[in-house]
């Protein structure tokens, strides 16, 4: 029968004999062919329902059956190829054949394994690698192929298939210093996944503990996921282990959700080790210096660690099993007693830090175990001093349970009583004060350190050295009084000074104008000009000028007081105006606030009221100066002023009344501007046009225009004094009711213009008068800088001349070219000022604007300047090769610059080459032709902004064509000789004068350019070669060969180097040459050669010789037997490592289960820090069975 378009026919006793019309090894990724039949069938029941009953004649279904829900599909994972399997098995009744579809293509059934007594086709498995999800259908085919007249039964199973779970990081810090974030990169892709760290847990098995999101993070959180780049969490983020304290194996797990397992990650398989080293920040022994018995504070500060410990050696200290404190910020102390008999002298204190992990750190203090009180360290601040100046001192003296102090001469020093301090460290100090009346002289002051029951005590002593005291000997101001907004000129004589400071303690004047006052000449004069602030309230303003002396003393103030106030107000009204033609009252007004006097007179000087002399005013009391009022009788038109003062100044006012019929101004103008009621006006030029107007003006009368200078910049025409008006020409002239006069010769900054109209007939005196001022705006007239073109960090010079201006302001565009401080001093009505191009300045143009500042606060228009900014040319490089030669030679020049626009090249005053061309300004090269001489060539390269130079030279003479020591070349300037006997040879080319060589210590900047040589070899009758024996050399040192020639005067060369001794190795082995898995003990045996200090470790290598975790086995002072010697005598040393397997993953604790071999690596050191390394190969490795 036909079976979904499949003809089958199967024999029953083996479905081997089951053919159909279409066969096909894989089906939509199903490989039909993989079958295992050793697979036990039915592990997973995925039975699709229950018994299937079948058509008559008896076939069914039993069940249908898989061992996985889920499979992991064929793929990569972390480098190992997988693929998921799933095992199909059935029961049927009845069937003589089963066929098996996968998505409706047949799966092959050549490999089916029967499960039960009968035929596979009654219970069977196979085994099948889908690549895709699937439905597999299982069919029931009765004998002959027949079913009845029921269709087939079948059963069916869902198979899912998930690509294997991937996730990665990246540990870019194997080693991470303590306290430090470490940030882990990573990526994931897969449904269930963790990162985190990795902890051992019960029965040793590791587990992790996860990050959790930076939002939900605490500080109990072993770590923090946080995003990375705007993707999700899910994808990529970054894994933050903050503040490490200790090491760490970062881990990951994924998994695909399959039921196989073969697509998840495990935490093994991922993990990295992060090892964070020990840091011993402090360690500290307080006293230093102690007697026997006594006691000794420990105290240090480690991170990276999770225990502490302290040893002695000699092992002479007691109580260092309480040396175990290590707090949250790493901090901890002890307190230690010192053996009574265990004797004198150093004693070796080491702190021993180690981490969970197995690391461990150390670091070692010097203990002094002394017989009696030492003294070791008594200072004086300052070292010289001036009578009633302090003086602390301050010393450390140990072993000691007091200490006392005294002078000489007796009573110099002032306070000695109270300098018995001597805290439990040894520390103590005073403060103590020079004799107002100690001569100048020096002072020897002396400590005396004691015990009880020890001794000798010990003495120290130390001289402060007396000079004069500073002292201002006078403070002065030009006024007493000033007005707010006005200056105070302060002024002082100071002797044995060397700076002045001024001082107010109000506030009144800024600390930055204070700043500024401090100037002396050689003389111990100064002084300085002080502006009261415009807002300042009247009062009183004590000025304190103080010296200060060369050792800092400070002299006592020396105060100057001035009082701050304003001048009065003034006003003055007259009424009437208009009195009768014969005359009448008039009724004086004033109001002058502030005013201790108050004066008004007549316009031909008589005095109507001088509150001073107590005249009587209209309410029958004496006149008020601050306002009253008086009533006058006058017979002519008159104007009356009135001076309204204090003693900060005076203010002026007037009033007219005039007689009916009198003249009078109508109308003033100055070129068209109205000029009455005493304004100032600005001039467009050097004249300007007067016209007016007036009434009962006869034709005999007169008209008079008079000028006068303004007394004061921004003054008050009404201060001018009557003898300063000066007539204008053409004036007096006849009256006219109206008219205009051309006033020339107005080029003064500011002129004050009177303008009076007279009767000069029958009744003289009578007048109007109108008084006003004019002015010439301010104008830049020139601007510039002294370069146009300034580097960054260089100083522009701005220039400038003003007219009719009192002041400037300067701006800057863009701002913060310069700072606003140096621009604020750019203020002068003409002059200069340097500004200092910031860092950071866009290069280009800036531009400096320039404002004048004049007369009535008139401003004039912006002048501009523009400087352009850049960057100075540097020289990278100019060398010249050969740089030394023997015999004439072409030298070549070569060069690299940076920013340069022209480049030149000089010898002396000759010039060899010149370019502008950009390529070879930058980098070039130019040869000198038969240089027979030593000669030196300048290089110089320019640009707008400055220009740099360098030069380089070709030494003619005797050369030194090779330098040794023990056959390595010293001509670099350093090399390297094992502990002993060291021989320097040398070889030369025209230098047939002397040879010398020298040697000497290395200065302590390390550098021999600075050491101090002696002659240890010479000889004056050389070869082309030579050497000298220096003996045994134990330690570093510099070494000088000088070479002459014959010339007269001869030629000379010479080549320096450091000779640099390290310590020797002479020998190492390790035994047994292999261990079993359980571990056992190693000994290394070491000769070894100028030796001060040696550590031994072990790496614990895998299979493939990978590092599995390390082990420090012994140092210095953990030897087994022998010991170190930095000397040139060969000392034998052994230490032992017993080696343990460790049961969790061993970060540097103990031997991983998969080492193979361990490799030991020996470090050692001399005194001056210089070191040599050994390290046994895969051949003599210790080998882990």
């Amino acid at each position: 029968m036909m079976v979904r378009g499949l003809l089958v026919t199967c024999a029953v006793a083996s479905l081997g004999g089951c053919i159909s019309n279409s066969r096909s090894s894989a089906v939509d990724g199903v490989d039909t062919g993989a079958v295992s039949p050793d697979v036990a069938g039915g592990d997973t029941a995925d039975d699709a329902g229950g018994g299937d009953t079948g058509p008559p004649g008896g076939v069914a279904v039993a069940w249908f059956k898989s061992d996985f829900a889920v499979i992991t599909r064929g793929d990569d994972r972390l480098g190992q190829p997988v693929a998921g399997t799933v095992t199909l098995s059935w029961r049927t009744q009845g069937a003589a054949a089963v066929v098996l579809e996968a998505a409706g293509v047949p799966v092959a059934l050549d490999g089916c394994v029967a499960t039960g007594a009968g035929p596979c086709a009654e219970a069977g498995r196979i085994t099948v690698t889908p690549t895709e999800p699937r439905t597999f259908t299982l069919r029931a085919v009765g004998p002959g192929g027949r079913c009845g007249d029921a269709a087939c039964p079948e059963r069916s199973l869902e198979i899912g298939v998930k690509p294997p779970a991937i996730i990665g990081f990246t540990v870019a810090q194997p080693v991470s210093p303590a306290g430090a974030d470490l940030r882990v990169p990573y990526t994931v892709d897969a449904p269930t996944w963790a990162i985190g760290r990795l902890d051992e847990g019960p029965n040793g098995i590791p587990q992790l503990a996860p990050c959790v999101p930076a939002d939900e993070a605490t500080a109990a959180s072993p770590c923090r996921i946080e995003a990375d780049g705007g993707r999700p969490l899910d994808e990529a983020g970054v894994a933050v282990f903050p503040a490490l304290d200790r090491s760490v194996v970062v881990a990951a797990t994924a998994s695909n959700g399959a039921d196989d397992g073969l697509g998840d990650v495990h935490v093994r398989d991922l993990a990295t080790p992060v090892t964070v080293p020990i840091e011993i920040r402090r360690l500290e022994l307080t006293p230093p210096q102690v007697l026997p018995g006594g006691t000794v504070r420990v105290s240090w500060e480690v991170v990276g660690a999770q225990s502490v410990a302290v040893t002695a050696d000699p092992p002479i200290l007691t109580g260092l099993a309480t040396c175990v404190g290590l707090g949250a910020d790493g901090a901890g102390f002890c307190t230690v007693t010192v053996a009574e008999d265990g004797g004198l002298g150093p004693v070796d204190v080491t702190l021993v830090a180690r981490q969970a992990e197995g690391l461990v750190g150390k670091a070692t203090a010097d203990l002094a175990v002394i017989a009696g009180p030492t003294i070791a360290r008594f200072e004086a601040t300052p070292a010289s001093a001036a009578p009633g100046q302090q003086v602390t001192l301050a010393w450390s003296a140990y072993g000691a349970d007091a200490v006392a102090l005294d002078a000489a001469p007796a009573g110099a020093l002032e306070g000695l009583d109270a300098c018995a301090e001597l805290s439990p460290d040894g520390v103590g100090g005073c403060t103590v004060t020079v004799a107002a009346g100690a001569s100048v002289a020096p002072i020897t002051a002396t400590l005396t350190a004691t015990h009880q029951t020890v001794g000798p005590g010990a003495e120290a002593a130390l001289t402060v050295t007396l000079v004069p005291a500073p002292v201002v000997v006078e403070a002065l101001v030009t006024d007493d009084t000033v007005e707010v907004g006005g200056e105070v000129v302060l002024s002082w004589a100071a002797d044995n000074a060397v700076a002045i400071g001024v001082s107010e303690a109000s506030g009144v004047i800024p600390a930055a104008a204070l700043a500024g006052c401090g100037g002396l000449d050689a003389s111990g004069l100064g002084g300085c000009t002080l502006t009261v602030p415009a807002s300042a309230e009247p009062g009183e303003l004590t000025l304190a000028v103080t010296a200060t002396g060369a050792t800092g003393a400070q002299s006592q103030p020396r105060a100057v007081t001035v009082a701050v106030g304003r001048r009065p107000q003034a006003a003055l009204t007259a009424a009437p105006v208009v009195l009768p033609e014969a005359g009448g009252d008039a009724t004086l007004t004033w109001s002058a606030p502030g005013a201790t006097r108050a004066v008004i007179a007549t316009d031909d000087g008589e005095i109507i009221v001088d509150t001073a002399a107590g005249e009587l005013c209209d309410g029958g009391a004496a006149c008020a100066p601050a306002g009253d009022a008086l009533t006058v009788a006058t017979t002519r038109s008159t104007t009356w002023t009135l001076t309204a003062s204090n003693a900060f100044g005076e203010r002026l006012a007037t009033a007219l009344a005039r007689l009916e019929g009198a003249p009078h101004i109508d109308a003033l103008t100055l070129d068209g501007a109205d000029a009455l009621g005493g304004p100032k006006l600005a001039l467009s030029g050097t004249e300007a046009i007067v016209a007016w107007t007036v009434g009962d003006v006869q034709i005999s009368d007169a008209l008079n225009l008079e000028r006068a200078p303004l007394p004061t910049p921004n003054g008050s025409c009404d201060a001018v004094s009557a003898g300063a008006w000066e007539s204008v020409a053409g004036f007096p002239r006849a009256g006219a009711d109206a008219g205009q006069t051309t006033v020339a010769g107005l080029d003064a900054t500011a002129t004050c213009l009177r303008f009076t109209a007279q009767d000069q007939d029958a009744t003289p005196g009578q007048r109007d008068l109108a008084v006003f001022e004019v002015y010439q705006p301010p104008t830049v007239t020139a601007l510039s800088s002294a370069d146009d073109t300034v580097a960054v960090g260089e100083r522009i010079t701005l220039i400038w001349t003003t007219s009719d201006a009192y002041g400037v302001t300067v701006s800057v565009s863009p701002v913060g070219t310069v700072t606003a401080q140096e621009l604020a001093g750019c203020a002068a009505a003409s002059g200069s000022c340097a500004l200092q191009v910031q860092a950071g300045t866009p290069l280009g143009e800036v531009t400096f604007s320039l404002v004048a500042e004049g007369e009535a606060n008139a401003l004039s228009a912006s002048a501009t300047t523009a400087v352009t900014i850049g960057v100075a040319p540097s020289v990278a490089s100019f060398q010249v090769n050969p740089a030394s030669a023997a015999a004439a030679v072409d030298a070549t020049l070569s060069w690299t610059t940076h920013d340069g626009g022209h480049l030149t090249i000089t010898e002396g005053a000759t010039e060899l080459l010149a370019t502008s061309e950009h390529g070879a300004v930058a980098a070039g090269s130019h040869t000198v032709a038969a240089v027979s001489a030593t000669r030196t060539w300048r290089l110089t390269v320019s640009n707008p902004f400055g220009e740099a130079t360098a030069q380089t030279t070709t030494f003619i003479g005797p050369s030194i064509d090779a330098l040794s020591v023990a056959g390595k070349s010293a001509l670099g300037g350093e090399v390297t000789v094992p502990t002993g006997p060291a021989t320097v040879a040398w070889s030369t080319t025209s230098a047939d004068g002397d040879h010398t060589l020298d040697a000497g210590p290395v200065p302590s900047g390390g550098s021999c350019a600075t050491a101090a040589f002696a002659t240890v070899f010479e000889d004056d009758a050389p070869q082309d070669s030579g050497s000298f024996g220096l003996g045994v050399v134990t330690n570093n040192r510099c070494v000088r060969l000088r070479v002459a020639n014959s010339e007269t005067p001869p030629q000379t060369n010479q080549a320096t180097f450091l000779l640099r001794e390290v310590p020797v190795i002479t020998a190492a082995t390790v035994s047994p040459a292999s261990l079993g898995s359980g571990g056992g003990v190693v000994i290394v045996d070491m000769k070894l050669r100028g030796v001060s200090a040696l550590s031994v470790t072990a790496a614990y290598l895998g299979s493939d010789g990978g590092v599995l975790g390390t082990r420090d086995v012994c140092d210095e002072s953990s030897l087994n037997s022998g010991s170190v010697s930095n000397g040139a005598e060969e000392r034998a040393a052994q230490c032992t490592h017993g080696v343990t397997p460790c049961s969790f993953l061993c970060l540097n604790q103990g031997m991983p289960a998969a080492t193979k071999r361990i490799r030991y690596s020996l470090t050692v050191r001399d005194g001056e820090g210089d070191a040599a390394s050994y390290a046994t190969d895969a051949a003599s490795d210790v080998q882990v069975n």
